[in-house]
């Protein structure tokens, strides 16, 4: 915890930065003392020579080289082109020295305006400056948490539920719809058999041992067995109507199979959406 993380970078940090200051400290300190003991060198130095007079050996020396002018910018007088100084070279750079002036008055030997420029700022790392961690908090709220519970357990039954009944309803649905289609295409089938058949039937008749055909009852009543006047085709006639009338019923009975999960649907369809702030 955080505690912890604080007791860990104290351990990192506290004996590493007071090291470093330590070290820094004395760094500071050896350049202050080389910085205040070149200042007096160069003070001394400013009083005890004639800058003016040895600037001018140097042009006199120098002029015409590197980092000097022409001779006949210093003067035009024979002293300065008959010479016979010697221009003293700076054998690291091939180059003359510059003139003594230039180096008395160079900025940074006044440096710094005042010591206590140079002073290290505190660098360490103290572990008092860190604060502790106070703890504010009373424990989880309980009721928040039984209450998010509620609502996830809810919505988890809710989402059990759902997709049971959605496959249910589906398969319902699925199997009325194609029930309701077998029964609509036979039924229509044979409400236009007229339509769809050659118009010629096969029957079951009984015949004596001589093979002779024996007439159903009430066949007494017609004059002949078969054509158009007999008792085969009175039959026919009858058996055709029924089926044609059992046909008609089938069709309206097909329509009416899809009317259930019709009326469900647009009667639960606003209901389907979960919603855990309605949950008493």
């Amino acid at each position: 915890d955080y505690n912890i993380e604080k007791v860990d970078y104290c351990s990192a940090y506290s004996t590493s930065s007071q090291e470093q200051q330590n070290e820094d400290e004395l760094f500071m300190a050896s350049l202050k003392t080389s910085q205040k003991a070149t200042r007096d060198d160069v003070y001394l130095m400013e009083q005890c020579i004639d800058t003016a007079t040895m600037d001018e050996l140097f042009q006199k020396a120098c002029c015409g080289k590197k980092n000097y002018e022409e001779c006949d910018t210093y003067g035009t007088d024979d002293g300065w082109y008959n010479s016979s100084w010697k221009c003293p070279m700076n054998e690291y750079s091939d180059s003359p020295f510059l003139t003594v002036g230039s180096y008395v008055a160079e900025a940074g030997c006044d440096q710094p305006s005042a010591w206590s420029d140079w002073d290290l700022k505190d660098a360490i790392f103290y572990c008092t400056d860190v604060p502790d961690c106070t703890v504010t908090c009373g424990g989880p709220n309980n009721e928040l948490i039984r209450t998010t519970t509620e609502q996830c357990g809810c919505m988890l039954e809710w989402m059990i539920h759902a997709v049971w009944i959605k496959f249910s309803i589906a398969a319902v649905i699925f199997i009325l719809m194609n029930v309701s289609r077998i029964l609509f295409t036979r039924a229509v089938c044979k409400v236009f058999w007229e339509h769809l058949s050659p118009k010629v039937f096969t029957y079951t008749a009984t015949c004596d041992e001589r093979g002779r055909v024996l007439a159903p009852e009430k066949a007494d009543q017609f004059k002949h067995f078969t054509g158009e006047d007999g008792a085969l085709k009175a039959e026919l006639d009858q058996t055709l109507s029924r089926y044609v009338s059992w046909a008609k019923w089938e069709v309206l009975f097909a329509a009416v199979l899809n009317v259930p999960w019709v009326v469900f649907l647009c009667l639960v369809n606003h209901t389907l959406t979960y919603n855990p702030n309605a949950q008493s």
